[in-house]
């Protein structure tokens, strides 16, 4: 129609047109060229730190913070006695080093050759896994009745921290 118009001669002027477009939610985080990520906040957008991008990849299930690498970590931060049990109680008839290997990305190997290990493994049979995760303990709390209470009338009868692997 715009092109019989201007044919005849008249004068065409552009009528405001809106588009409106509805993106559902990703279930991947999703970078630009330069591998930065963004996020919507109102009406901006807004640069994602290492962190943040980290979270939100943990958030959307794209990757696992107990597949993570601890740093520092070695084969010798491992437990092979109690991995080598484990691997008994399941049944698994090959080394305890081939079972770290060969299940659940617990021992990877990286672009560098280098063994990784994960912080689940570090959590399930490490030696000392407070020495990397020291916040990484279980508080048992035992109350006299069925509701905790505070100051002069506080009713805690048992208080017990443990520490070492999530299967211990």
């Amino acid at each position: 129609m715009a092109k019989l118009a201007k044919h005849l001669g008249w004068k065409v002027t552009p009528s405001p047109r809106i588009l409106l477009m509805d993106i559902p939610a990703s279930q991947f985080l999703h970078t630009n060229q330069a591998d930065e990520a963004y996020i919507r906040v109102g009406d901006k957008s807004r640069k994602l730190t290492f962190e943040e991008r980290m979270q939100l990849m943990y958030d959307k299930g794209e990757r696992s913070y107990e597949d993570t690498a601890v740093y520092g970590a070695t084969i010798e931060d491992i437990d092979m006695d109690a991995v080598a049990e484990y691997a008994k109680l399941v049944g698994y008839g090959k080394s305890p080093l081939e079972y770290l290997r060969e299940n659940n990305g617990f021992v990877t190997t990286n672009k560098k050759g280098k063994e990784d290990v994960s912080v689940a493994c570090i959590l399930l049979f490490g030696k000392n896994p407070q020495k990397f995760f020291p916040r990484s303990r279980t508080r048992f709390i035992r109350y006299e009745g069925v509701d905790e209470k505070v100051g002069a009338e506080m009713n805690v009868i048992k208080d017990v921290i443990f520490e070492g692997t999530i299967l211990n």
